[in-house]
């Protein structure tokens, strides 16, 4: 593939043709496909004798590498093949594309020449800036001073002059780019610039990409510039209906994979399209104050200044996510810093309530270790003494007073024993033996039993459910609660009745102890739970149990015990 420009590599509108060109010719290609590229530059270099030249050299470079498609880009390689393709490519397949319909209708193609031809029209551009500037009084046109640049420029005089009814048309021709740049620094009121590509050379002969002359004309007019090409948006236009050269390089491909795959071109109709839409600079709307409603329908518009939002999205995001998190972290830590005082209150609370918890169980050792002592002394000990001496007085009896000496033996054997039971009873309160030979639910059986014969306060005993086999310090640790609860009963309840019940369910053991009592206030006892209570609260705490008094004025008290077995 051979693909000849007719300007120069630099100008900036070739990009997006080249583009479109190369991958419609290479989309679905069976063999490899190999590129040449030639860029004529005859706009500045017009004469004949450079067209010779260019001749030669094209006829020599491609002598060797068989070309098997041409195309060519722009009115003016194609007036240059047509006029050269039988000297330097006989009978080579040649698709134009970017030329003017009307200058393809005009022309006469010899059978190897197929292409596209382009709608071109500056009236276009014209009603646009017409209908957006209805005031306008004064359109100027810059216009260069080649040969080639006069003859585009009377073409567009002869279109436009319909125009001069309605405004006045200045062409800017002859003058150096400094005297242009003067002139449009002073434009009156009410005027358009008009940019075509019919400025290349200024009146002092300097060359120029249409790009440059753009960049310098756009900068210097004290009035919106509009345009007639797409590959100028970007550049200080505020717009036009413009000429997109991409169109016509993906034309001018699907032409050329007709040919490649055998088509000749002499059957290949010459295509015609219209490639121009409205298109605007945003950024130049808003210099100029053209709101966009009033552009007309379909119109692109390009450089829109994203929001905010579009803008620092990431910024915003991060931010506030950050902020989210430092809120996070700085609630994170109040939470944790309150947390940290109540657990460090309730630690001195508990550090507080095990001192005097082991102080008070230290007062209790040494008052209960009196009480034995002096129970062991005062009535044991005296008990044990009063018999020996009544011992003594049966054994001179016997011989002098056999009958006193029975009798006084009979009273003798029934205090030792009532000083047995005494003993028994103060072996039991130390260590319960029942509950290791009888086990639990006998043993809580017979204290009830006992307490109401002691006391004459009705305690009824319930089993609700298989209790099965009971771990030693668990059966324990029932009994003290047991112990302790009923004891409280008969000391501060002042009930009629009481009721304790045992029952097993979900893998743990459960004593429930309930009165019909007085009951107490527990917010009155805040913080004054005696002794008794808090050694229970210990044993089953120490067994992961959960140990609960419930209790209000005049309606008794409930104790529960849940341990896990």
């Amino acid at each position: 593939m051979l693909l000849i420009y007719s300007h120069e590599r630099e100008l900036g509108m070739y990009a997006g043709f080249d583009r479109a060109l190369r991958t419609r010719l290479q989309s679905n290609a069976v063999t490899p496909m190999e590129f040449y590229t030639e860029y004529l530059d005859l706009m500045r270099f017009g004469d004949p004798e450079y067209r010779q030249t260019a001749v030669d050299y094209l006829r020599v470079k491609y002598a060797t590498p068989r070309i098997d498609v041409i195309v060519a880009a722009g009115s003016l390689a194609f007036d240059f093949l047509r006029e050269n393709s039988d000297a330097i490519f006989p009978r080579v397949p040649i698709v134009f594309t970017s030329v003017n319909a009307s200058v393809v209708t005009a022309a006469t193609l010899n059978p190897t020449f197929t292409g596209v031809g382009v709608k071109r029209d500056v009236r276009q551009t014209v009603d646009l800036l017409l209908a957006l500037h209805p005031d306008t009084r004064q359109i100027v046109i810059p216009a260069g001073s080649s040969p080639t640049e006069e003859a585009w420029t009377a073409a567009t005089q002869e279109q436009l002059q319909p125009y001069e009814k309605r405004v006045s048309l200045t062409y800017l021709s002859g003058l150096s780019m400094d005297a242009m740049v003067r002139k449009l620094r002073e434009l009156p009121a009410h005027s358009i610039v008009l940019f075509t590509t019919l400025f290349f050379h200024d009146g002092a002969g300097r060359y120029f990409l249409p790009e440059e002359a753009l960049a310098t004309i756009a900068a210097a007019a004290n009035a919106p510039v509009y345009s007639t090409d797409e590959a100028f948006l970007g550049s200080g236009i505020v717009g036009g209906v413009l000429y997109d050269l991409a169109p016509a390089g993906d034309a001018a491909g699907r032409i050329g994979q007709r040919v490649l795959t055998g088509g000749k071109p002499a059957d290949i109709p010459v295509e015609t399209i219209d490639p121009n839409y409205p298109m605007f600079d945003d950024r130049q709307l808003k210099r100029w104050n053209i709101p966009k409603s009033r552009l007309p329908a379909g119109s692109i518009v390009r450089f829109e200044e994203p929001g905010p939002w579009v803008q620092y999205k990431v910024y915003i995001v991060g931010a506030v996510s950050l902020l989210t998190l430092q809120a996070a972290l700085i609630a994170g830590l109040i939470v944790s810093h309150t947390k940290q005082r109540r657990a460090e209150a309730s630690l001195r609370a508990s550090h507080a309530q095990v001192r005097d918890l082991a102080g008070r169980l230290i007062a209790a050792q040494e008052e209960e270790r009196t009480r034995i002592a002096r129970e062991l002394h005062d009535d044991a000990g005296q008990r044990m003494a009063s018999l020996s001496i009544d011992l003594g007085l049966i054994e001179r009896e016997v011989v002098q007073d056999p009958g006193h000496a029975s009798q006084a033996l009979a009273a003798v054997h029934r205090e030792m024993e009532t000083l047995s039971d005494d003993l028994r009873e103060l072996s039991h309160s130390l260590h319960p033996g029942v509950l290791e030979h009888l086990g639990l639910i006998k043993s809580l059986e017979i204290r009830c039993k006992e307490l109401s014969e002691e006391s004459g306060i009705a305690v009824r005993f319930d089993v609700v459910s298989d209790i099965g086999c009971v771990p030693p310090a668990i059966g324990l640790c029932l009994y003290r609660v047991a112990q302790e609860a009923l004891r409280n009963i008969v000391k501060h309840a002042g009930a009629r009745s009481a009721r304790m019940s045992l029952a097993r369910h979900n893998g743990r053991i459960a004593l429930t102890i309930d009165d019909d009592g007085r009951g107490f206030d527990p917010a009155a006892t805040e913080g004054q739970r005696g002794l008794g209570l808090m050694s229970l609260d210990e044993r089953v705490r120490m067994l992961d149990g959960a140990f609960a008094i419930t209790t209000s004025p005049q309606k008794g008290t409930t104790v529960s015990v849940s341990i896990p077995l």
